[in-house]
């Protein structure tokens, strides 16, 4: 044992069938059982992005395109970012040995109502829009040239992998409570007794409550302001 206590994520999918009493603890996971078990924590996982901050922070880089005033932000973008959840602030550069400037964040109202697209000169202001598979990213004044950089902080999703699986994006805290909770959502897949099933409804609240998680629907979103 080290003095930090770690997890992945096939660690809490095999805890989950554990508590279902589905698999032998001795016996590797099937594949089958593999690809569900991640599956469905990643349907937890989005579940909970609902009402809890479940995504982590990251910096990216942005270069700027003479008169380009709209980036796309995604698998399909030029920048190869992961699609945004939410970008959280952006600094201007005008090149790369240059300081960075703050910019302000906008609304699609102020944006689209108060910009005007034939403004040219160093970024001011920005509006992002998630969308669904690419997200845009509006700013505002255009770039002069090809030099400089938009330096942007933004919300990336947690999305766990069989790849990506030795590095959860959770808390050590966590852990206990999302396998309870993932056993808890598997529970109606997997041929479990009822009684077994009231324990584990139980105890998935118990240990979600003990890190601050209530039952779903409990609690609203937080509408961003702005937004």
């Amino acid at each position: 044992m080290t003095a930090i206590l770690t997890a992945t994520g096939l660690d809490i999918v095999k805890k989950a069938f554990s508590i279902l009493g589905a698999v032998d603890k001795a016996i590797p996971l099937s594949p089958d059982l593999r690809e569900q078990g991640f599956i469905s924590l990643n349907f937890l996982v989005k579940s909970l992005q609902a009402n809890y901050h479940l995504w982590t922070e990251t910096q990216g880089i942005i270069p700027l395109v003479t008169g380009v005033t709209e980036y796309t932000l995604g698998p399909n973008g030029a920048d190869i970012l992961e699609r945004p959840i939410r970008v959280v602030n952006a600094r201007y550069q005008a090149s790369a040995s240059s300081g960075v400037t703050p910019t302000s964040k906008w609304n699609s109202t102020q944006y689209y109502e108060a910009a005007d697209k034939a403004d040219t000169g160093p970024v001011l202001a920005w509006y992002y829009s998630p969308q669904l598979t690419d997200g845009i990213l509006n700013v505002y004044k255009a770039p002069v040239d090809n030099n400089s950089f938009l330096n942007v902080t933004y919300i990336r999703p947690i999305n766990i992998t069989v790849d990506n699986g030795e590095n959860v994006d959770f808390p050590s805290e966590w852990f206990l409570p999302l396998s309870y909770m993932l056993a808890q959502e598997m529970s109606p897949e997997v041929d479990t007794p009822d009684q077994a099933t009231a324990t584990i409804d139980k105890l998935a609240e118990k240990y979600s409550q003990m890190v601050g998680i209530f039952p779903l629907g409990k609690l609203q979103p937080i509408p961003e302001a702005g937004a």
